[in-house]
């Protein structure tokens, strides 16, 4: 699968970007129904594509990392899980270096300095840099070293298995290439414990974004949805990545909020086109999020029996919970399928902190996780394996 040409991606302003009277000013109408959590603090703004909305920060999940119930009770609740530091932030500075380089290469012209880029300071007409593209570099070791590490292999193993999985038929060494699971009573396999092992897309989205660029609102399930349910996304910042560099934002809870229902049955049924982004997309303007799944959910009740509750009616008067935050290198964000989210767009460059319109280039990798065994997007066949811990390379068809 080759998502995206281009890299736009979702930024938002640095909450210090404003005075405190547009705070005031544009605090607006309070959440009626929003679910209280252990980080609830104060909005703030953030310019989601085009538009700008309220956002709160990320619920921080790194205290309950290596407890897999506990981080999948919050991956169910909040559609994400936000883990503060969970990888070597040396390793992950020394893959911004490596991705920085090669872009500097390739695109010298974006770069106030390409002989030293590893700041990522671009000139203010930079776009569109291409990164997605260059699987070579995603490809190295220094990129592996952080996007296939063990502890990402764990922490998915934790996230797609529980303790109530059901044992499976499983095929012996001898009976297919492919590793995956099979019906029982089939020629080859036979029935025992199905070893609890995740992989991961070889293919990964990584991305450098410039100033104006983002990822509009979507969710994963239109880009990789044509394969078994359980998969989770892991967004990893390359080196820290603020608001105003254009970070990941969530809209929490809304893989499975009333809100999001007609959504989830119309766009999230769909699949993206050709070009692999702006197909795929819900909207570029976060402002119009709520407007967009309540029109959704209003043709979904009139194609079916109307039995909605006056709990249900209740949504249509709610608004979107964004979340978002500053990220620090080694943090990194798990995704359920159905959560919609965006990346906020880069205006770091109009502060004027690196110079007259001056940006930093966010830098970001997604991986993909899924068991073993599970059918995978038809559209995805190469795929990532930790055996006897070495990672090596499967060909699913």
């Amino acid at each position: 699968m080759m998502p995206a040409k281009r890299a736009v991606e979702e930024e938002a302003f640095s909450h210090d970007s404003f005075s405190a009277r547009d705070e005031n000013d544009a605090r607006g109408k309070k959440k009626k129904h929003t679910r209280k959590t252990e980080t609830d603090d104060e909005d703030f703004l953030v310019r989601g594509g085009v538009g700008t909305v309220r956002a709160r920060r990320m619920v921080d999940s790194s205290a309950i990392a290596h407890d897999g119930a506990r981080l999948r009770e919050r991956l169910q609740r909040d559609g994400y899980a936000m883990l503060r530091g969970f990888l070597n932030a040396r390793d992950v500075d020394e893959a911004r270096k490596v991705a920085l380089a090669a872009l500097a290469e390739s695109r010298p012209d974006a770069f106030v300095d390409p002989k030293h880029p590893t700041n990522g300071l671009l000139r203010p007409n930079a776009r569109s840099l291409g990164l997605l593209a260059r699987q070579d570099v995603a490809a190295r070791p220094e990129m592996q070293r952080v996007t296939e590490c063990d502890a990402l292999f764990r922490v998915a193993e934790r996230v797609l298995f529980s303790d109530d999985d059901d044992d499976d038929a499983f095929p012996d060494a001898s009976s297919s290439a492919r590793g995956g699971a099979r019906p029982p009573g089939r020629s080859g396999f036979k029935k025992r414990k199905r070893p609890r092992r995740a992989m991961t897309s070889a293919y990964k989205w990584l991305r450098a974004v410039a100033a104006g660029e983002f990822t509009g609102v979507h969710t994963d399930r239109v880009f990789l949805g044509g394969g078994d349910a359980r998969l989770v996304t892991a967004w990893i910042p390359l080196g820290d990545v603020r608001m105003a560099d254009g970070a990941l934002m969530v809209a929490s809870g809304s893989h499975a909020d009333e809100t999001f229902a007609g959504v989830r049955r119309t766009y999230g049924a769909s699949a993206a086109g050709k070009d692999g982004a702006q197909s795929g997309w819900l909207t570029d303007d976060a402002s119009e999020v709520l407007a967009v799944a309540k029109r959704a959910r209003r043709r979904l009740a009139d194609s079916e029996k109307d039995t909605r509750t006056e709990e249900d009616a209740q949504y249509e008067e709610d608004v979107i919970d964004w979340r978002t935050c500053d990220f620090r290198s080694g943090d990194v964000v798990l995704l359920a399928l159905d959560v919609t989210h965006m990346s906020l767009a880069n205006v770091s460059g109009e502060s004027g902190e690196f110079g007259s319109r001056v940006c930093r280039a966010r830098v970001s990798v997604d991986t993909r996780w899924q068991p073993e065994g599970d059918d995978p997007d038809p559209r995805v066949r190469l795929w990532r394996r930790q055996r006897e811990g070495a990672v090596e390379t499967v060909v699913l068809s």
